[in-house]
């Protein structure tokens, strides 16, 4: 089990909520709805296998990140040398995931540019996107919450207006505050 410090239930809301922004998004990226909620929910699975595995490690990247006021994996990073996303990609391979999983997973907060140039984003593209909305909406109640910066390119390739956007936000959010309701229960 995670050590009592790490929030599972936020984790998995965000989790969550990650999921159904990415399946909400899908169908403007072109990328199949199930794997892209697949990938959504499993992004950072990557924290749960530190704070397990490495609970001591890990509460002092908890600590860095309340005292430098930074980003989780930018803590990771100074504290561990290595990121939740490296991590959850291993796990992902390990676990025999789809490639394309994987590739999401390891890399939804390092590629930006990834799609075919001028076409649309890959499914690391998309979980970006998703994950930059999921952190937007806050549904995971994190006190400490940072949006990170949505990246120009990879939202360009998305191809999608900022009112239609708005919408697939709404019904997202609608979506996963039921899931809300199963976790809390």
């Amino acid at each position: 089990a995670a050590a009592g410090w790490f929030d599972l239930r936020a984790f998995w809301m965000h989790g969550i909520v990650t999921a159904v922004c990415a399946r909400s998004f899908a169908g403007d990226a072109g990328i199949d709805p199930e794997r892209a909620f697949t990938a959504g929910l499993l992004h950072d699975i990557g924290r749960v296998v530190l704070a397990t595995c490495f609970p001591d490690h890990y509460r002092r990247v908890a600590e860095y990140r309340a005292r430098h006021d930074c980003y989780p994996i930018e803590a990771e990073r100074q504290v561990l040398g290595l990121d939740h996303a490296a991590v959850g990609g291993a796990l992902t391979e390990r676990w025999k995931f789809a490639p394309v999983i994987q590739q999401a997973v390891a890399g939804h907060h390092s590629a930006p540019d990834t799609g075919t140039p001028g076409g649309k984003p890959d499914l690391a593209g998309l979980i970006h996107v998703a994950d930059v909305a999921a952190h937007g909406l806050d549904l995971a109640g994190d006190d400490n919450e940072l949006v990170p910066q949505l990246n120009a390119v990879t939202w360009a390739r998305m191809g999608i207006t900022w009112p239609r956007f708005r919408q697939r936000l709404v019904e997202a959010e609608r979506r996963a505050q039921g899931a809300a309701l199963l976790l809390a229960a």
